[in-house]
């Protein structure tokens, strides 16, 4: 059985780095906002292994309003398919409503379909991110 944690920000830099940005530096998988005092990190562990990652980083849109920003998710690929990315965002968005203001990220095209069916909608254009694989 998998448990559902909050955890420090480095406990989310292996899957990162892994999933998200292989073979990078650590700047291109750590955010500013990591260490923010309003910023949380989750973790999904099993038997002390860490399966999936989230962050909800404080972090307003350019139009100002003060918004939370999901960042960092990330799955082990042999993990994916048992709800765990459903239980990293339920939890992101549980504190997001406690909190308030608005629950924005930026995500990959293939995972697009996951994010519409919680309730996000694509705002703007498509773009790149160098390095991102």
């Amino acid at each position: 059985m998998h448990e559902l944690l909050v955890v420090s920000s480095k406990e989310c830099h292996g899957l990162r780095e892994q999933i998200l940005r292989p073979g990078q530096p650590a700047s291109a998988w750590t955010y500013e906002l990591d260490e923010a005092p309003r910023a949380m990190h989750f973790a999904i562990k099993e038997n002390g292994q860490v399966l999936g990652v989230a962050s909800l980083l404080p972090e307003a849109r350019e139009d100002g309003r003060e918004c939370w920003r999901l960042r960092g998710m990330a799955v082990v690929p042999d993990a994916r398919g048992r709800g765990l990315g459903r239980t990293l965002l339920g939890a992101v968005q549980a504190v997001t409503k406690q909190r308030g203001g608005g629950l924005w990220c930026t995500a990959r095209t293939n995972v697009e379909g996951f994010y519409t069916h919680y309730e996000f909608k694509r705002e703007g254009d498509v773009f790149e991110i160098e390095g991102a694989g």
